[in-house]
Protein backbone atom coordinates (compact mmCIF):
# COMPACT_ATOMS: atom_id res chain seq x y z
CA UNK A 1 0.00 0.00 0.00
CA UNK A 2 3.28 2.39 0.52
CA UNK A 3 4.40 1.49 -2.70
CA UNK A 4 1.31 2.14 -4.25
CA UNK A 5 0.56 5.60 -2.39
CA UNK A 6 4.86 6.52 -2.43
CA UNK A 7 6.16 6.12 -5.94
CA UNK A 8 2.89 4.41 -8.02
CA UNK A 9 0.56 7.40 -7.88
CA UNK A 10 3.46 10.06 -8.55
CA UNK A 11 5.22 8.32 -11.31
CA UNK A 12 1.57 6.85 -12.90
CA UNK A 13 0.30 10.79 -12.34
CA UNK A 14 3.61 11.89 -14.10
CA UNK A 15 4.01 9.55 -17.01
CA UNK A 16 -0.02 9.86 -17.58
CA UNK A 17 0.63 13.30 -17.74
CA UNK A 18 3.89 13.76 -19.46
CA UNK A 19 4.05 10.61 -21.31
CA UNK A 20 7.21 9.37 -20.34
CA UNK A 21 9.46 9.32 -16.56
CA UNK A 22 11.87 12.09 -17.50
CA UNK A 23 12.33 13.35 -14.09
CA UNK A 24 14.17 11.60 -11.58
CA UNK A 25 12.40 14.33 -9.26
CA UNK A 26 9.64 12.56 -9.22
CA UNK A 27 11.05 9.73 -7.31
CA UNK A 28 12.99 12.04 -4.87
CA UNK A 29 9.53 13.45 -3.80
CA UNK A 30 7.75 10.22 -3.13
CA UNK A 31 9.97 8.55 -0.68
CA UNK A 32 9.00 10.63 2.33
CA UNK A 33 5.36 9.87 1.16
CA UNK A 34 6.65 6.04 1.03
CA UNK A 35 7.99 5.70 4.68
CA UNK A 36 5.02 7.86 6.10
CA UNK A 37 2.49 6.17 4.37
CA UNK A 38 4.02 2.99 5.55
CA UNK A 39 4.17 4.08 9.23
CA UNK A 40 0.39 5.03 9.16
CA UNK A 41 -0.78 1.72 7.75
CA UNK A 42 1.08 -0.25 10.45
CA UNK A 43 -0.39 1.67 13.13
CA UNK A 44 -3.62 1.42 11.06
CA UNK A 45 -3.46 -2.41 11.52
CA UNK A 46 -3.36 -2.28 15.42
CA UNK A 47 -7.26 -1.50 15.95
CA UNK A 48 -7.91 -4.69 13.56
CA UNK A 49 -5.69 -7.48 15.61
CA UNK A 50 -8.71 -9.21 16.98
CA UNK A 51 -10.73 -9.47 14.15
CA UNK A 52 -7.22 -10.89 12.10
CA UNK A 53 -6.87 -13.39 14.00
CA UNK A 54 -10.47 -14.91 14.04
CA UNK A 55 -9.68 -14.91 10.16
CA UNK A 56 -6.21 -16.38 10.35
CA UNK A 57 -5.14 -12.93 8.52
CA UNK A 58 -1.23 -12.74 8.64
CA UNK A 59 -0.88 -9.05 8.88
CA UNK A 60 2.48 -7.47 10.38
CA UNK A 61 0.51 -6.02 13.50
CA UNK A 62 -0.93 -9.72 14.12
CA UNK A 63 2.50 -11.28 13.79
CA UNK A 64 4.79 -9.01 15.96
CA UNK A 65 2.07 -7.59 18.23
CA UNK A 66 0.86 -3.72 18.81
CA UNK A 67 4.11 -2.82 20.58
CA UNK A 68 6.41 -3.88 18.21
CA UNK A 69 4.29 -2.46 15.21
CA UNK A 70 4.30 0.59 17.19
CA UNK A 71 8.28 0.83 17.20
CA UNK A 72 8.04 0.02 13.61
CA UNK A 73 6.18 2.91 12.65
CA UNK A 74 8.56 4.52 14.96
CA UNK A 75 11.53 3.55 12.78
CA UNK A 76 9.01 4.83 9.39
CA UNK A 77 8.15 7.98 10.89
CA UNK A 78 11.66 9.14 11.42
CA UNK A 79 13.00 7.69 7.58
CA UNK A 80 10.12 9.76 6.16
CA UNK A 81 11.84 13.00 8.27
CA UNK A 82 15.30 12.27 7.08
CA UNK A 83 14.48 11.57 3.83
CA UNK A 84 12.01 14.77 3.59
CA UNK A 85 15.62 16.60 4.91
CA UNK A 86 17.28 14.83 2.04
CA UNK A 87 14.34 15.84 -0.42
CA UNK A 88 15.08 19.46 1.06
CA UNK A 89 18.62 19.60 0.34
CA UNK A 90 17.99 18.37 -3.32
CA UNK A 91 15.06 21.41 -3.84
CA UNK A 92 17.19 24.18 -1.58
CA UNK A 93 17.37 26.18 -4.72
CA UNK A 94 13.58 26.15 -5.00
CA UNK A 95 11.77 29.61 -3.50
CA UNK A 96 10.67 28.69 0.14
CA UNK A 97 12.45 25.10 0.10
CA UNK A 98 12.81 25.54 3.87
CA UNK A 99 9.03 24.51 4.56
CA UNK A 100 10.06 20.93 3.32
CA UNK A 101 11.77 21.35 6.83
CA UNK A 102 8.16 21.12 8.41
CA UNK A 103 8.47 17.14 7.48
CA UNK A 104 11.16 16.52 9.74
CA UNK A 105 10.27 18.52 12.50
CA UNK A 106 6.42 16.85 12.28
CA UNK A 107 8.27 13.58 12.12
CA UNK A 108 10.14 14.23 16.03
CA UNK A 109 7.10 15.78 17.03
CA UNK A 110 4.68 12.23 15.91
CA UNK A 111 7.73 10.09 16.94
CA UNK A 112 7.51 11.54 20.84
CA UNK A 113 4.15 11.38 20.97
CA UNK A 114 4.41 7.71 19.99
CA UNK A 115 7.31 7.26 22.54
CA UNK A 116 5.14 8.63 25.12
CA UNK A 117 2.05 6.59 24.20
CA UNK A 118 4.20 3.40 23.90
CA UNK A 119 5.76 3.99 27.01
CA UNK A 120 2.24 4.65 28.80
CA UNK A 121 1.02 1.32 27.47
CA UNK A 122 -1.93 2.87 26.69
CA UNK A 123 -2.13 2.39 23.16
CA UNK A 124 -5.06 1.21 22.25
CA UNK A 125 -7.01 4.01 23.68
CA UNK A 126 -4.52 5.99 21.90
CA UNK A 127 -4.53 4.40 18.74
CA UNK A 128 -7.37 6.68 17.14
CA UNK A 129 -4.50 9.78 18.09
CA UNK A 130 -1.76 8.00 16.34
CA UNK A 131 -3.59 7.13 13.16
CA UNK A 132 -4.69 10.49 12.65
CA UNK A 133 -1.44 11.89 13.35
CA UNK A 134 0.57 9.89 11.21
CA UNK A 135 -2.73 10.63 8.29
CA UNK A 136 -1.22 14.29 8.88
CA UNK A 137 2.36 13.30 8.28
CA UNK A 138 1.39 11.66 4.82
CA UNK A 139 -0.60 14.63 4.03
CA UNK A 140 2.49 17.14 4.81
CA UNK A 141 4.72 14.39 2.70
CA UNK A 142 2.21 14.75 0.28
CA UNK A 143 1.36 18.71 -0.27
CA UNK A 144 4.46 20.16 0.64
CA UNK A 145 6.37 18.88 -3.05
CA UNK A 146 2.73 20.22 -4.49
CA UNK A 147 3.29 23.95 -3.12
CA UNK A 148 7.04 23.70 -3.57
CA UNK A 149 6.50 23.03 -7.36
CA UNK A 150 3.45 25.83 -7.41
CA UNK A 151 5.83 28.51 -6.11
CA UNK A 152 8.65 28.01 -9.52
Amino acid sequence: MAFIHGFYVLSCGYVFQKGILDNVEILFISVPIFFSSLAGVLLAGIPDIESDRLVLKKSISVLIGPEKTLTLSMLFSLAAGIAGTLVWQKFITYKLSYIYLILPIYCIFLILIQYIIKKSQKIDFEIDKLILFSMFLIALSSFIPIILYSLN
